[in-house]
């Protein structure tokens, strides 16, 4: 059955469900964008600023634990003659006439006793490169105002698809 002029085109419940799901997905793609423009390069530093500070707290912890060691060897320096001996002999170069000491030259010279050898300390993982990398590029203004654009052309691009047809044949007449 047609419908008549002057009458009423009645919506069936798929088609108000259907717009209703089009008009949703075109203002999430357009909030979305919104979204991405204004908070991907704050987001982006914050992260940078997160790695940073936890690059930093693991080299913190690695010095106060060289700190540690150097304080133990130095109280136990003012009391150990044979620690005192060693560090002078490693570190002077001291070799008393009655002992023969041989010495390689391919190899590294081995640290001096009591004396910690720092390892490298544990960094945190990085941040995802691409969510660095994007709020790079967010930062330019040519390319946040296109992405506005884009935002806004969505918005009305969902006033408009998902008014009901009545209305536009009304206002258009």
């Amino acid at each position: 059955m047609a419908a008549q002029s002057g009458t009423k085109v009645s919506e069936t419940g798929i088609s108000r469900f259907a717009r209703a799901v089009r008009f949703a997905a075109w203002v999430t793609a357009a909030l979305g964008i919104f979204a991405g423009v204004l908070l991907l390069p704050a987001y982006a530093r914050l992260l940078t600023a997160n790695y940073q500070r936890g690059c930093l707290d693991a080299e913190l912890a690695c010095a106060e634990k060289l700190i540690e060691a150097q304080d133990k060897l130095i109280v136990a320096s003012r009391t150990d003659v044979v620690l005192t001996q060693r560090l002078a002999r490693s570190q002077l170069g001291l070799v008393p006439q009655t002992e023969l000491v041989a010495i390689a030259p391919a190899g590294a010279r081995p640290a001096p006793p009591a004396v910690l050898s720092p390892q490298r300390p544990a960094y945190p993982p990085p941040p995802p490169r691409w969510i660095i990398a994007m709020g790079e590029r967010l930062v330019r203004a040519p390319l946040r105002r296109g992405l506005m654009l884009l935002a806004a052309g969505a918005l009305f691009a969902a006033m408009l698809l998902n008014a009901p047809a009545s209305k536009l044949a009304r206002n258009h007449l």
